[in-house]
């Protein structure tokens, strides 16, 4: 065997080597963040659904709210906490999604300690100012999470073509605070 022969085959084996350890890397980080992706979009479509729940409620314990009532529902949502925790919104979701959750989950965790307020303070039910003003909350709260929910609807669309920043995000943030002090809409009944 000549050295030519040899050298050969030790960069071919050298080459061979580096070369699989390098796909083998690659392979491995493409099947992570596929992996990483789909638990986004699982915990995204988690947060659709107890989103829904949570308005419901909303809407539900505004329309039989009255004066003298003492039970007042909590509005707990630990589902979007965890979205606003994982390192998936982090990682893959636009500006003006993480913006929206958080918001989110600070005005529930705020309507929480007010209702948990309301039950303390009134042992024997809620007044006519409170009963106002905690259906007002309610109201703002359901077409808050409303907007959230459609825009966290559109981020599962939007998963299939990858962007950290869109142009929307600055309108999505604006639209948010819009819905969030705009009056309450007229409900026929």
């Amino acid at each position: 065997m000549d050295s030519w022969t040899f050298w050969l085959s030790a960069l071919a084996n050298l080459l061979g080597s580096v070369g699989g350890v390098s796909l083998a890397f690659s392979v491995d980080r493409y099947r992570e963040k596929y992996r990483s992706v789909a638990t986004y979009r699982e915990q995204l479509y988690s947060c659709v659904q107890e989103l829904e729940l949570v308005r419901e409620r909303c809407e539900n314990t505004r329309d039989r709210l009255g004066v003298g009532d003492t039970s007042v529902s909590s509005f707990d949502a630990p589902t979007l906490q965890a979205l606003f925790n994982s390192a998936g919104i982090q990682r893959y979701s636009s500006y003006g999604i993480i913006v929206c959750v958080a918001s989110l989950v600070a005005h529930l965790k705020t309507i929480d300690t007010e209702m948990q307020h309301f039950r303390f303070l009134a042992p024997r039910g809620l007044t006519a100012p409170s009963v106002a003003y905690v259906k007002g909350e309610l109201d703002m709260t359901a077409r808050v999470t409303k907007y959230v929910q459609d825009q966290l609807q559109g981020e599962l669309k939007r998963l299939k073509h990858y962007e950290k920043r869109t142009e929307r995000d600055a309108a999505m943030i604006a639209d948010l605070v819009r819905v969030a002090g705009s009056a309450p809409e007229k409900r026929s009944s």
